[in-house]
């Protein structure tokens, strides 16, 4: 009889703790979730145009225009303050990296 009395008390408690286990995980990982999809939803891929020595930053999917400087300074003084982040095509790369790079070897600071 102690061992049916033992069995009947653990097996809801076991079957309560895994189930609460499992609903942690799922709110975790739901969670992890809707964090990737806020960080992708700020990356802007952007493309660069270097022309009259001035630097043109582009939408890389609409082309729609965001910025333009003669300097990566500048550039990054007209960049839109709205919170989202600015990269290269490949989504690697910060574009005023990108643009300070490019600076550089119209320059000819880099071989």
């Amino acid at each position: 009889m102690d061992i049916l009395q033992v069995i009947l008390v653990v097996l809801p408690l076991a079957t309560i703790y895994f189930c609460y286990r499992h609903m942690r995980a799922q709110k975790a990982r739901h969670a992890s979730e809707i964090i990737l999809r806020d960080l992708a939803s700020k990356l802007v891929p952007c493309k660069i145009e270097h022309r009259d020595n001035q630097f043109y930053l582009y939408h890389l999917m609409t082309d729609q225009f965001i910025a333009q400087g003669g300097t990566p300074r500048e550039v990054e003084q007209n960049l839109p303050r709205d919170g989202r982040i600015y990269v290269d095509s490949a989504l690697k790369v910060d574009i005023v990296d990108m643009v300070e790079k490019q600076y550089a070897e119209a320059k000819g600071m880099v071989q």
